[in-house]
């Protein structure tokens, strides 16, 4: 399952083994070039940004506050 986000496309969607060499992406259909990882991170972003993660930009505080509220008020 890791490889389909880095053989991937992000833009289009095209996925293909041959879209990745090493570090290196290129879309076979769209020919679209980037770094591999940089491609996947891509792929997966929108997927957190769906998910119920913590922000990106939440402070310490707040983070410690969600865990708090997520295990009912318990300090584990």
């Amino acid at each position: 399952m890791l490889f389909r986000f880095s053989r991937k496309c992000y833009r289009c969607g095209h996925i293909a083994k041959v879209n990745r060499q090493g570090n290196k992406f290129k879309c076979k259909r769209l020919g679209l070039e980037d770094h591999a990882d940089v491609n996947a991170a891509k792929n997966i972003f929108p997927r957190y940004q769906r998910s119920n993660a913590i922000p990106l930009s939440a402070s310490s505080e707040n983070i410690l506050k969600i865990e708090k509220d997520e295990n009912c008020g318990l300090d584990t």
